[in-house]
């Protein structure tokens, strides 16, 4: 019976921890899709809707407007309800602040109920185990200890039943005890994760509204100094000096703009016939530019005689975000070498670009998180979007991308070398 009451209430345990958690992660989707559609940000909103997607191990999520769908995740979903109610595995969520839109969540039983019921089972036989385990002791006890001692039988039944079960009680306290830690931590890290993604949006947020005023700013202070020339030389002075200013404002507001435009847009490539080497090329001399005074000496080891399928546009910019990170990372000081080569991979051919510098290692805790949104770490005004965006444009021309950091016999000190690779375009063909 004790056994019994135990497994009820891991039960009633687990569905409340289920409860708990399904209400924080609406209340976070609510907060996050709230904060899109009130700053009319596309990509916050996909941001927000395919989080809930992963807490809430939904099989789909439409934004509703007025009863009309008019974001589905993943597209071409289930859409919106004709009417105020949904079905028995799908949940309306009004949104906060607003009376037109709606969240509607498509919810697989199997999924969101599945790791809930695999825990029980787990929960059920441990204590079933637990439970032989002292019964077993307790009757080891009795035939080594208690008989030969002479005790009498009713003591004997005594023992035999209050030994296993205030040892159960005790072991149900701890599991339960240790549980509760796990979840306070599990929602600490939850927390500590939306605040740190909110921050990062107001960062970006903040950053555009100072690079898209700047240029602003500077050509009303050109042409209040342009009010007050009095001859043509100086008119021609201030134009020069305003037009590089401006020029550089101007560039630093579309980069960041680019940015996050290519984060939200559809992963989709026009692609042509280029060498590596002309790729490799056109993106240096990008980053020379940027960084006119550097001291960086640069290695090019292009060992293919193959073309590859790409948008020549964007693979420069994912090659000259990689290199400019490289500079950065080397104060402008140090090497930093490129190499292409032939590779296969799953019987299909591949030119694999290995992007190298001899600047400081990447921790091992630090690499999974590279290609994350938003992640920065060391670099004074980073946006953290640079390798989000060429982890996915690299993904878009059908390759992967990955980082490897370390030492080397050659490099004792450490390295640091980005790779991807792109798909072939036989010369021959």
């Amino acid at each position: 019976m004790a056994i019994l009451l135990i497994q009820l209430a891991i039960v009633a345990y687990f569905g409340w921890i289920s409860n708990q958690s399904r209400a924080e992660s609406l209340l976070r989707f609510n907060e996050e899709i709230s904060l899109g559609i009130s700053q009319g940000n596309r990509t916050l909103i996909e941001s927000a809707m395919a989080h809930a997607k992963t807490e809430l191990n939904a099989v789909s999520i439409s934004l509703c407007q007025n009863g009309k769908s008019v974001m589905e995740l993943p597209p071409a979903a289930n859409g919106c309800a004709a009417t105020g109610s949904a079905g028995l595995f799908e949940e309306r969520i009004p949104i906060l602040g607003s009376s037109d839109f709606v969240a509607q969540v498509s919810i697989s039983f199997f999924r969101d109920f599945g790791l809930q019921f695999g825990v029980i089972i787990a929960a059920f036989a441990l204590l079933v185990s637990v439970s032989i385990l002292f019964l077993r002791a307790s009757r080891a006890l009795q035939r080594d200890l208690v008989a030969p001692l002479q005790l009498d039988l009713a003591d004997d039944a005594k023992l035999t039943e209050s030994i296993p079960t205030m040892a159960i009680h005790e072991v149900a306290h701890i599991f339960t005890d240790h549980l509760a830690k796990v979840n306070s931590i599990r929602n600490l890290a939850l927390e500590n994760e939306r605040m740190a993604r909110l921050a990062a949006v107001a960062q970006v947020t903040q950053m555009l509204a100072h690079d898209v005023r700047r240029p602003l700013q500077l050509v009303k202070t050109t042409f209040e100094l342009l009010k007050k020339a009095k001859t043509l030389e100086q008119i021609e002075k201030i134009t020069a000096t305003a037009s590089t200013n401006i020029g550089k404002a101007t560039a630093q507001a579309e980069g960041l703009i680019s940015d996050v435009m290519e984060l939200g847009a559809k992963s989709e490539v026009v692609t042509e016939s280029i060498e590596p080497a002309a790729l490799i090329r056109d993106a240096i001399e990008n980053v020379k530019e940027i960084f006119p005074t550097a001291n960086v000496e640069l290695s090019v080891d292009v060992r293919t005689k193959e073309c590859v399928a790409a948008n020549k546009l964007k693979m420069e910019r994912v090659i000259a975000n990689i290199v400019g990170n490289a500079y950065q990372a080397l104060r402008q000081s140090g090497k930093v070498w490129f190499v292409a080569e032939d590779i296969e991979r799953d019987g299909a051919r591949f030119v694999q670009f290995s992007i190298g510098n001899n600047g400081p290692q990447i921790t091992a805790e630090d690499l999974p998180k590279l290609f994350d949104s938003f992640f920065t770490k060391g670099k004074s005004g980073g946006t953290g979007l640079g390798l989000a965006i060429a982890q996915k444009v690299v993904h878009a021309h059908g390759g992967i991308i990955w980082c490897e950091s370390g030492t080397s016999n050659t490099y004792p000190n450490g390295f640091v070398a980005f790779k991807f690779m792109l798909p072939v375009i036989s010369i021959n063909n």
